[in-house]
């Protein structure tokens, strides 16, 4: 970053973070997230309950522990709505809209292996954030623990 931008991004940010948790809009921003952290954890207990059964954790894990956007099309899912979700639509269909092929299953019991793996060691937690920081699912891991 040029140091012009930088001092400029570091200015404005300044203002915001004196600004911005004080008015009404940043009282509620700043509130969402113990609700949605308690919600994070809840969906992983449920997750983590299914998958002690013997069941498919792939829909669950991907509706429950991947923020999505408060849309009326993901309400009607009963996705983990988020107020920093990312992911806006669903998940899958995009994916092969892209042309992308995915074993979800699959991918869906390696992030469920991780997760379980790092809520038990937490100093393994911060070199996992690390290496999921290109991946979709960085803000879901953070917001469940």
């Amino acid at each position: 970053m040029q140091a012009s931008k930088k001092s400029e991004f570091l200015a404005l940010y300044q203002e915001f973070s004196e600004d911005y948790p004080l008015t009404e809009k940043g009282k509620e921003h700043v509130s969402a997230y113990s609700k949605h952290r308690q919600q994070g954890q809840q969906n992983y207990r449920e997750v983590e309950a299914v998958a002690a059964r013997g069941e498919d954790i792939t829909d669950l894990v991907l509706l429950k522990w991947i923020p999505y956007s408060d849309t009326p099309a993901n309400r009607e899912r009963e996705v983990w709505i988020h107020h920093a979700p990312c992911v806006t639509g669903d998940l899958v269909k995009k994916s092969e809209n892209n042309g992308n092929t995915v074993d979800w299953a699959e991918q869906q019991r390696q992030f469920f292996s991780s997760l379980s793996t790092v809520m038990t060691i937490p100093l393994i937690w911060k070199q996992l954030v690390k290496t999921m920081k290109h991946r979709h699912t960085q803000k879901a891991f953070r917001q469940v623990t």
